[in-house]
């Protein structure tokens, strides 16, 4: 009567080692997937922050080329007015033009760097919800590990597995009720030895 109690709770053991194991493991890969996805974003942040900054300043200088650039020729026009001596209309025209047009390209300049700032934050805000949704699936990994609830109905249908097993088996440790023999008395077992 000893062996199906013996099996039963040697396949619950099995059964209550193997649940902790796996929680374990799924546990740990949630927390390496979790921190991973966290290193990741902040990296990929960390190299957009770079690249805004590198836009933004390489836009900045142009600007600052550009608007030497109106003042040479700006310069340059003004040396001509004084040495004509007189405010002739073609060099006046040149004048505005060259402060227009130095308007028009610093205002496509700022364009330009406002459209990549743009461009690097909703990247910056793709590299977010890619990291939000990698913690999202190391959650659901944590949720596939076995809870209370069903945790004890794997044991019980371990034990009475195990019962079940051990009942089948008996007889052959234990022999049947009729060839026993009594204490002191040769006989021969289930499996045909002598005792």
């Amino acid at each position: 009567m000893a062996l199906p109690f013996l099996m039963a709770l040697l396949s619950m053991g099995t059964t209550l080692s193997g649940i902790r194991s796996q929680n374990k493991a799924l546990s740990s890969q949630a927390q390496q997937m979790a921190s991973g996805a966290v290193r990741q974003t902040q990296s990929d942040l960390d190299l957009l922050e770079l690249r805004k900054s590198q836009v933004s300043t390489t836009i900045t200088l142009e600007q600052v080329r550009r608007m030497r650039q109106g003042q040479r020729e700006r310069s340059t026009l003004a040396a001509r007015l004084a040495d004509a001596g007189v405010a002739g209309g073609t060099t006046v025209r040149d004048a505005v033009a060259s402060v227009i047009q130095e308007e028009t390209d610093l205002a496509t300049l700022e364009t330009k760097k406002d459209w990549n700032v743009n461009q690097i934050l909703m990247e910056q805000r793709e590299a977010v919800t890619r990291g939000q949704s990698k913690i999202n699936q190391a959650q659901g990994l944590l949720s596939q590990r076995t809870q209370a609830g069903p945790g004890v109905l794997q044991l019980i249908g371990a034990g009475l597995s195990g019962y079940a097993s051990g009942k089948q088996l008996e007889p052959m440790f234990v022999g049947p009720k009729t060839n026993r023999v009594k204490a002191g008395e040769p006989g021969v077992d289930a499996q045909g030895f002598w005792v």
